[in-house]
């Protein structure tokens, strides 16, 4: 299983940090994975003196951040493809390559935020990536996924 740190800090990324790890989570990618947070916020450093605090599985996913949900989440997303990539693990890798298909093949099909001139929010482009991801490596379906 490999260990996803999460270095959270003040509000500024949280929500496109909350729709990576959407798409990251083992019950999308089918890659073993385990997050592990550390909060780097102001209060939380006032709080723990010494060293970040760690909340273990805590994600910025279970804050519920959800500030205007018009922010493309698209760098995000792909950089935790990126990160996958790197894992020495077969379903880590196949998830990479299903998350930078699914991201660009949802782009393609026109689910887009505003900046790429579409209409939908931040939520509603994660969920089609995950939607896509799912597909393609047969998470949460019987008879499993395309193959990549």
């Amino acid at each position: 299983m490999a260990t996803v740190v999460i270095l959270e800090g003040d509000e500024t990324g949280q929500e496109l940090l909350a729709e990576a790890l959407r798409v990251l989570q083992p019950g999308v990618t089918g890659a073993p994975l385990e997050f592990v947070a550390f909060d780097l916020s102001l209060p939380a450093r006032t709080r723990c003196a010494s060293a970040p605090c760690s909340r273990k599985p805590r994600t910025a996913l279970r804050r519920g951040w959800r500030a205007g949900n018009i922010a493309n989440p698209m760098a995000m997303i792909l950089a935790g493809a990126a990160m996958l990539a790197y894992v020495d693990d077969p379903a880590s890798q196949r998830a990479s390559r299903a998350i930078y298909e699914a991201t660009f093949h949802a782009v393609s099909r026109g689910v887009r935020t505003v900046d790429r001139g579409g209409d939908a929010s931040t939520t509603e482009f994660t969920d089609e990536v995950i939607r896509l991801v799912r597909d393609r490596v047969g998470v949460g379906r019987r008879g499993g996924g395309q193959g990549i």
